[in-house]
């Protein structure tokens, strides 16, 4: 087993990548590595593979899945297609504000217990000096 920040160290060093797995897909995308999805075939891997598929059709890369009948073919022009286009930072920052309008909506319905005080300012980083 590798550690998170090595497997992220491994992602962001890369060219591209080919990956089944939901964080190989969310490193890939956080570090701006052009990638694919190879989704497992498997039935009992379903739900995995929905969580990604719908990650992907949420970002407008959908583009970035593959089978193993066009894999050689994607692997070939992966390199000069770059999927993060204008377009898709547009779609991730709208997710990422619906992220925190949810996060502070659930942190934000009543005071916060915080270093010995209650704090009812909703905020999902705060620190308290004492």
């Amino acid at each position: 087993w590798v550690k998170p920040s090595e497997f992220q160290g491994f992602i962001s060093q890369k060219q591209a990548v080919v990956t089944d797995s939901f964080h190989g897909v969310c490193i890939s995308i956080l570090e701006r590595v052009p990638f694919l999805y190879l989704p497992n075939s498997s039935v009992t891997k379903s739900y995995r593979n929905r969580r990604v598929l719908d990650l992907l059709d949420d970002l407008g890369l959908v583009s970035q899945v593959t089978n193993a009948e066009r894999l050689a073919d994607d692997i070939a022009n992966l390199s000069y297609e770059n999927p993060f286009t204008d377009k898709f930072e547009g779609k991730l920052l709208d997710e990422r504000i619906k992220s925190d309008k949810w996060i502070n909506r659930q942190i934000g319905e009543g005071p916060q217990y915080l270093g010995g005080r209650f704090d009812s300012t909703p905020r999902f980083f705060h620190s308290v000096s004492t």
